[in-house]
C-alpha cells in the first residue's frame, strides 16, 4: 500500500534519513537490554522486562523535559553520557535496584553498548536502498534527534560510508522539528535546494513537520504511516505535503 502526494515529479538532488525507527531498530526491547545488563552486574530487579520498558519511557519523557536534547544546554556538557547515566539510574531504581556502584557500572556498560551494533539492527531494505541511491549519485545524510554515538552505530552496522553528513540534534544544538537542522544538512550536502530534497523518517511531529517547514518533501515509514495518511488528506494547503508510504524501506526503491 502506497500513498503518494505531490512527490513523484521532484528532481531529487539529496535524500536525508532519520536514524532510529527509519534506518535502524532495536534488536530487543529496552527493558530486556536493561534487565540483562543489570543482571550481568549482579542486580536483581523486581520488575519484568515490560515494566522496565515502561519505567524507561516514563523517565525518558521526564528527563527530556528537565534537560532537553540529552543535556546539551548544560555549561559543562561534554557528551550525552551523564544524561544517559541519570536515565539508566532512574529506570533501574524504579525497577527495584538500589542506587549503588552496580547501577553505575550498568549505566556505563549500556552507554557504550548502545554505541555499537549490540542492540541495533538494520531495518529491512535499508542497505539495498542506500546502495541504489548511491549508485544514482544522490548525496545522502542522516538527520537525527540523538547524541554523538550515532555515527559509531552506523559504522558498526556497515552503512556510515553511505552518508556524506551525519547531523545529530546534539551536534546542531536543537531538536527536530527545528527546520534549521534540515537546512544546515542541505548546506553541508552542497547547498541543495530544499525543493530538490526528500527526508525519510518515522515520526510525523518531528520528521514530517521539520522537513516540510524547511521546504523539503517527506516520506513517513513505519507505525505512523496511517496517521500520516489521515493528516495528508487534511493538508492540501501545505505547499509541500508529506507522503505516507510503506512499513519498511524495501518499496522505496520505486521512487528512485
Amino acid at each position: 500500500m502506497k500513498t503518494i502526494i505531490g512527490f513523484s515529479h521532484r528532481n531529487i538532488k539529496a535524500v536525508t534519513f532519520d536514524f532510529g525507527g527509519t534506518l535502524v531498530n532495536l534488536r530487543c526491547s529496552v527493558g530486556e537490554s536493561y534487565a540483562n545488563a543489570a543482571k550481568s552486574n549482579g542486580i536483581r530487579l523486581n520488575a519484568n522486562e515490560k515494566t522496565v520498558s515502561l519505567n524507561f519511557a516514563r523517565n525518558f519523557k521526564i528527563l527530556s523535559a528537565e534537560s532537553p536534547n540529552f543535556g546539551h544546554h548544560l555549561k559543562d556538557y561534554d557528551s550525552g553520557e551523564g544524561w544517559w547515566d541519570t536515565l539508566v539510574r532512574r529506570t533501574l531504581i524504579d525497577s527495584g535496584a538500589d542506587d549503588n556502584a552496580a547501577v553505575s557500572r550498568t549505566a556505563t556498560q549500556l552507554y557504550y553498548e548502545f554505541s555499537t551494533d549490540k542492540h541495533w539492527e538494520l531495518i529491512p531494505g535499508c542497505r539495498r536502498l542506500l546502495g541504489l541511491l548511491k549508485d544514482a549519485n544522490i548525496p545522502l545524510a542522516v538527520v537525527s534527534n540523538s547524541d554523538e554515538r550515532t555515527s559509531s552505530v552506523l559504522s558498526h552496522l556497515g552503512i556510515n560510508d553511505f552518508f556524506r553528513c551525519v547531523l545529530t540534534s546534539v551536534e546542531y544544538g536543537a531538536l527536530k522539528p527545528d527546520r534549521g537542522i534540515f537546512l544546515s544538512t542541505l548546506t553541508k550536502l552542497g547547498n541543495v535546494n530544499p525543493l530538490n530534497a526528500i527526508h525519510i523518517g518515522n515520526e510525523v511531529n518531528t520528521d514530517c513537520l521539520g522537513a516540510t517547514n524547511a521546504g523539503m518533501g517527506c516520506i513517513i515509514v513505519g507505525d505512523e504511516c496511517l496517521s500520516a495518511q489521515h493528516s495528508a488528506s487534511h493538508t492540501s494547503s501545505n505547499k509541500h505535503p508529506f507522503h505516507s508510504t510503506v512499513p519498511d524501506l524495501i518499496a522505496l526503491e520505486l521512487f528512485i
